[in-house]
């Protein structure tokens, strides 16, 4: 018996046990925030519900909101009637614990009309950052003090690394001189 099964109320939150069989595609009906309890306090997290009934809602985390935006944009609002797939990456670490996670993506049925996004190492990263004047430094920086990290993942940080480029050329980051 699985957890799932001997627990089956125990959330109401999609969880990795509701996609590890199969990955899932939800069209997105609306985004919600909610007050969680954890053991650092509480915590205001972005919650996202689904049009079909049998998918739960999903408290997103920062990885998960950073593939949605570069797929429909940075207003949440622009997601409602987008359709994302739901699957589980055993790759996800917590607390330097790999315990596998939610993650979601392009629906495959969507993807084969489209290219696959342009994953940049951390040397294009830095090439980038210098084509739009943003010196190496403050794209460290910017890892460090607003991400909390050092590392850099090119499967998930080069739409950071797109969205800082965009946000410091808009004037919502302040590069270091």
């Amino acid at each position: 018996m699985k957890k799932s099964d001997a627990y089956p109320d125990r959330s109401s939150y999609l969880s990795k046990e509701d996609v590890m069989s199969a990955p899932k595609v939800g069209t997105i009906a609306g985004v919600s925030h909610k007050v969680f309890e954890d053991d650092d306090g509480e915590k205001r997290k972005p919650v996202v519900s689904f049009k079909e009934e049998e998918l739960k809602p999903m408290v997103y985390n920062v990885t998960n909101w950073d593939n949605t935006e570069l797929l429909y944009g940075d207003d949440s609002d622009m997601w409602i009637g987008k359709k994302i797939e739901i699957y589980f990456d055993p790759t996800v670490m917590n607390k330097g614990k790999r315990v596998g996670g939610v993650r979601v993506r392009k629906p495959a049925e969507t993807q084969k009309d489209s290219a696959p996004a342009e994953l940049w190492n951390w040397a294009q990263c830095v090439k980038e950052c210098e084509k739009a004047g943003i010196p190496v430094e403050a794209l460290k920086q910017y890892y460090a003090e607003t991400l909390k990290r050092t590392n850099y993942k090119a499967s998930t940080d080069t739409a950071i690394v797109k969205k800082f480029i965009a946000d410091t050329l808009d004037g919502k980051e302040e590069p270091i001189k």
